[in-house]
């Protein structure tokens, strides 16, 4: 395995290693496409690693999630075991994860909803379950580094304490979460890569946040778990090209949706 130190000197994660193949899990609706990387190991992008419109440009450099139990590391949620897919219909996938170290499931669900010729929506959910005999001390991450449009550069902002907004030349992306983050960040990818794998506490800065270059940022949740507890986290995706104003048009869609589909 590559290590901690290594993964946190590159730019973004995805440049870490490409040594073995990936496992990929497609989602597809309505003229979108997304991809991820669920897979164990060092096999290159990890998450969410494309995402296009209508055939267009690549939104996305990496989406993904990484954890810490207690004090250990922070590390990938791909590494805590092989994973369970479970892919219904072509625009839903279910990601399973258990550790049998530390005596939890963590389980992502996906929802893809299309809207050509120049807006897409991810919704997402996070369940958590402690099935150990003492309480579970967790940090979940979220680390998003996106290319609107196929464009680095922009603006990000903190539109409130649970959303964040990064407007490239290209497009934009808006992403919304339930429950409130614990913190958050946004900066250079480097630094934000840095600020997870090192410390493992993002910096609640900056909200206005420019560059030329790549832009990340991240959320984190800090949760103790009584044995048997389950801790569940939303997340709403809504990416538009070129207009931002166009995401009003989905706003909410796919949560929606996927909260009717899970019950």
């Amino acid at each position: 395995m590559v290590s901690m130190l290594r993964k946190a000197s590159v730019v973004v994660f995805a440049a870490v290693s490409a040594s073995s193949l990936a496992q990929l899990v497609t989602l597809s609706n309505n003229g979108s496409l997304a991809q991820l990387n669920v897979g164990t190991g060092e096999n290159g992008a990890f998450g969410l690693n494309n995402w296009t419109i209508g055939g267009g440009p690549n939104n996305v450099g990496e989406e993904l999630y990484l954890y810490r139990v207690g004090t250990q590391a922070v590390d990938f949620v791909n590494d805590i075991s092989a994973p369970q897919i479970d892919q219904p219909t072509a625009d839903l996938a279910s990601i399973g994860y258990s550790s049998g170290a530390n005596l939890f499931d963590l389980n992502f669900r996906y929802l893809l909803t299309g809207g050509p010729p120049n807006s897409s929506d991810l919704g997402e959910v996070a369940t958590l379950i402690n099935n150990g005999q003492s309480d579970l001390v967790f940090s979940l991450y979220e680390y998003d580094f996106f290319t609107p449009g196929g464009q680095s550069g922009g603006t990000g902002t903190l539109l409130n304490s649970s959303t964040i907004q990064y407007v490239s030349p290209g497009g934009s992306i808006t992403v919304g979460a339930t429950p409130i983050p614990t913190h958050w960040m946004i900066d250079t990818t480097s630094n934000v890569a840095n600020a997870i794998l090192g410390p493992g506490e993002l910096t609640d800065a900056t909200s206005g946040f420019s560059t030329d270059g790549h832009l990340g940022f991240a959320f984190q949740w800090d949760v103790v778990l009584a044995p048997g507890q389950e801790w569940q986290m939303s997340k709403d995706k809504q990416l538009a090209v070129p207009e931002p104003a166009s995401l009003l048009v989905l706003s909410g869609l796919a949560l929606a949706a996927l909260r009717r589909r899970r019950r």
